[in-house]
């Protein structure tokens, strides 16, 4: 993967990946968790050059019949070569919190989502209701991201409110 700089290699056999940075071939590895019964681990970048690493559940027994399955995240920081578990998820499907964009020492981030009920009325005067289905935004810092700070959030008013 290539973003904002850096070549992302993941070596799934060694449990790493390595950075580099574009500009000058600078080079730094981080090692990642695996826990028991998870693996296909895929990258998603998030900012400063850091990584988040996702696993899905890979243990057949322990996989719900409907086809749901367990996810675990973890954050690598390439510069402390730390690799820090990520707890932050969305409540309606339990998958990572995953940052839209930042803007500055923020991140945007979709947290949860809502149906609203509105009522239109056509030309006709026909009066009809739709469900309407709105991501919940939020700013938080990268700091209380990275930390999994739930209380960090500082939520956007959406339309309808």
């Amino acid at each position: 993967m290539i973003q904002d700089g850096y070549l992302f290699v993941l070596d799934e056999q060694a449990n790493s990946v390595q950075r580099i940075r574009l500009s000058d071939k600078e080079q730094a590895s981080a090692s990642f968790t695996v826990k028991e019964g998870f693996g296909a681990p895929s990258m998603r970048y998030l900012f400063d050059g850091n990584l988040m690493i996702t696993e899905a559940q890979t243990l057949a027994a322990d996989i719900p019949t409907d086809g749901s399955y367990d996810m675990c995240s973890y954050i690598l920081d390439f510069d402390t070569r730390n690799c820090t578990e990520f707890t932050l998820q969305t409540p309606y499907n339990n998958r990572p919190v995953y940052v839209l964009t930042t803007i500055g020492d923020a991140c945007y981030v979709a947290t949860d989502y809502k149906t609203y009920t509105p009522t239109s009325v056509s030309e006709d005067g026909t009066v009809s209701n739709f469900d309407y289905v709105a991501n919940i935004y939020a700013f938080i810092t990268k700091q209380d991201y990275i930390n999994s700070n739930q209380n960090g959030y500082l939520m956007v008013k959406d339309a309808f409110e």
